[in-house]
């Protein structure tokens, strides 16, 4: 008799003592092979499960990636078509505080004399309350031509001021080169009862091709 044959009617004598000594200790033994198929199973399982949504995970970055590139090259075709003198024809030219000159000047006609009524009208007529922007910085990237500019002085809006403000920064037009305001400081000055008044400053980032 060979060693395979003993070893195999070793196993089956001690199965058939266990069986009479102890029943259920036999069936515990038996359960212990599915338990072993079962927990390789579910480790395949997770395994699948992980490897499905890496894969699940590049999809997604591609396709990001791909929306970023598209977004990416119409932004850069729309900066190479913009007018490259938005700022001082647009952004520059935004009247301020219009309703306040108005009355003003009403007022300073009717009262000549009137020192502070002069000096807001000049105020208001003048440039200390135009926006105008100085160059800080200017760089030079790979595909564009990065500016920073200031505000050369603090004005005053109203609140239709600075709607316009930001609506000539940041809306999407085809004239308006991609701009990004990088500061950006407000305080209330004054209110009244039709009109609130701010003081403004800014720094605008230009990038153009």
């Amino acid at each position: 008799m060979d060693r395979k044959s003993r070893l195999l009617q070793t196993y089956l004598r001690l199965a058939q003592d266990l069986k009479k000594s102890n029943p259920l200790l036999v069936l515990a033994l038996g359960m212990v092979p599915l338990c072993l198929v079962i927990f390789h199973l579910e480790q395949k399982s997770i395994q699948i499960q992980a490897w499905t949504k890496k894969i699940s995970d590049l999809e997604e970055k591609a396709t990001l990636s791909e929306n970023s590139k598209a977004t990416r090259d119409t932004v850069w075709q729309s900066a190479k078509q913009s007018n490259p003198h938005y700022l001082s024809e647009v952004v520059e030219t935004l009247p301020l505080l219009t309703p306040e000159l108005s009355r003003v000047q009403a007022l300073a006609r009717q009262y000549p004399s009137n020192s502070a009524l002069q000096e807001r009208l000049s105020f208001l007529q003048g440039e200390k309350n135009k926006i105008r922007f100085i160059q800080q910085a200017q760089r030079s990237g790979s595909f564009f031509q990065e500016t920073e500019y200031k505000m050369q002085n603090t004005v005053q809006m109203n609140e239709d001021d600075l709607k316009k403000f930001l609506a000539a920064v940041e809306t999407d037009s085809k004239d308006r080169p991609l701009l990004i305001i990088k500061e950006f400081e407000l305080k209330k000055l004054k209110e009244k009862a039709d009109e609130t008044v701010y003081n403004v400053q800014a720094e605008l980032i230009k990038r153009s091709s």
